[in-house]
């Protein structure tokens, strides 16, 4: 729907040519709003252009859009989820795990087109673009009796529970072990351990179990600058420069709200970040000589990876994927039944112990110590 400054496109011998809205004047604004027939999947977005003079030569068309889509789900109830639901468990959602379109929220689009023409016939053009959308969709259904290192040690034979006193190194508090029989834990044994503060199942936070939310942040921009004109002779000449760049971040979360009474509730996530470092970055390699007047002689100086032999001798070493936690809690809190409060949820993220390749993983041959981020 975005007019991105785009009005046409033609195939020629296989290659799209896109032209670009140059328009002095006018404008255009475009409303959309729709939802799938199931109900779900509910979308909307409004779109607007405008040309504008640009001296008496030139133009200036901008775009914009902005938008939001709800998720949609075509999903039936998982096999295990049934078998839960159908042993007694009504903690567990319908469905349990969701299939279907993300949501996707702030979907942003501006788009520029500018342009000039001089007296002598050159034009100088460029545009600018920018992008952002935040998708969040749903991941796989968390058992709460068979998910491994987190509800069962064992493949759902026992519920794993924590023992806080052997973890502290004061002892054991006897937990006892929760056999798992048809779909349902011992109630008597998973009972004493929710009332003993010395032992821990996660069945006490997420008896339904969880699915958590899978989803990042994408952004792209780009710009783009140039003259061109025509020669003598009716040769065309096009000079221009590009730059652009694209980043996504992506984010899982284990969600899962705790009530405190009827009217209020706690909510939290803990996530976690990883970016694992590029080709570009673990085996750049650029080497050039360069006279250096306070030695009065030619030095090999330049770019290295820091697995190279040259900068294992200055202790390089292969880079490691960058991590990060992120850990957010907040609170609603109802004052009617059809009226709700949240509170301001709070945010922290700090990176692992894992080297951050945020500029080029190398080491100057020259260095006394590999360059490394």
């Amino acid at each position: 729907m975005l007019s991105l400054g785009l009005v046409l496109w033609v195939v020629t011998y296989g290659v799209l040519n896109f032209l670009l809205r140059d328009d002095r004047s006018g404008g255009s604004v475009e409303v959309r709003s729709g939802t799938h027939g199931a109900g779900d999947g509910r979308q909307y977005a409004v779109a607007a252009n405008a040309g504008l003079p640009l001296g008496r030569t030139g133009f200036a068309n901008l775009s914009l859009e902005y938008g939001n889509t709800a998720s949609t789900d075509r999903s039936v109830q998982r096999a295990d989820a049934a078998r839960l639901v159908a042993a007694g468990n009504r903690d567990v959602g319908d469905p349990a795990q969701q299939w279907g379109s993300p949501e996707v929220d702030d979907d942003v689009k501006l788009f520029a087109n500018l342009g000039h023409l001089f007296a002598n016939g050159v034009q100088a053009y460029g545009h600018v673009g920018y992008a952002r959308r935040d998708v969040l969709t749903f991941f796989y259904f968390r058992n709460p009796n068979t998910r491994g290192g987190v509800f069962s040690g064992d493949g759902g034979r026992t519920l794993l529970v924590g023992d806080v006193l052997a973890a502290r190194g004061k002892g054991s508090a006897g937990c006892p072990t929760v056999a798992v029989t048809g779909d349902v834990p011992d109630p008597g044994a998973l009972r004493a351990v929710l009332d003993d503060p010395h032992c821990f199942s996660f069945h006490e936070r997420f008896p339904g179990g969880f699915t958590p939310r899978f989803g990042g942040v994408a952004q792209d921009a780009s710009v783009v600058g140039g003259l061109r004109g025509q020669l003598a002779g009716g040769v065309l000449w096009d000079a221009s420069v590009t730059a652009g760049a694209n980043t996504a971040d992506f984010s899982m979360r284990n969600t899962g709200p705790g009530p405190v009474s009827e009217r209020v509730a706690l909510r939290g996530s803990l996530g976690t970040g990883f970016r694992a470092p590029t080709p570009g970055q673990q085996n750049a390699f650029n080497v050039s000589t360069q006279y250096v007047l306070a030695l009065d002689d030619l030095v090999n100086n330049g770019t290295i990876p820091s697995t190279s032999a040259v900068a294992g001798l200055r202790g390089g070493r292969p880079l490691t994927p960058e991590r990060s936690v992120n850990l957010s809690v907040g609170a609603v809190a109802g004052a009617t039944r059809n009226a709700t409060a949240a509170s301001p949820s709070w945010t922290s993220s700090w990176p692992g112990p894992s080297a951050t390749p945020s500029r080029s993983p190398s080491a100057p041959a020259t260095s006394s110590t590999p360059t490394r981020t």
